[in-house]
């Protein structure tokens, strides 16, 4: 993730870029991970288009992006539940009474 962020890839980037190389895998069961990635990459670096990347490999751009949506759709699911765990807040402690103010002295002479 890291050598993908200091190539200036945005995160948007990177799931399309993870997300077509896990697609590429299960059409070429002999591509690693990171071949599969490198691929996809050269030809992003090359000046090609997503869609035309997932053309040239025979891929569908709509159904990968389909499953990046869902997943993310199930990771805010679980974010939502896991803020509406909080614990209760806690009870405001009551405020101290200000202190009266001393009577003002009258000063001889004035």
């Amino acid at each position: 993730m890291t050598d993908l962020r200091s190539r200036k890839m945005g995160f948007g980037e990177i799931t399309i870029a993870l997300a077509l190389s896990q697609e590429l895998m299960k059409t070429n069961t002999t591509l690693s991970q990171q071949a599969a990635l490198q691929t996809i990459l050269d030809k992003r670096a090359a000046g090609e288009g997503w869609g035309k990347i997932a053309h040239d490999l025979n891929l569908k751009l709509g159904h990968v992006r389909s499953k990046v949506e869902k997943a993310e759709k199930q990771v805010a699911r679980v974010e939502r539940s896991e803020k509406a765990e909080k614990p209760e807040k806690m009870e405001k402690v009551e405020k101290m009474d200000k202190p009266e103010k001393p009577a003002k002295v009258e000063r001889p002479g004035r």
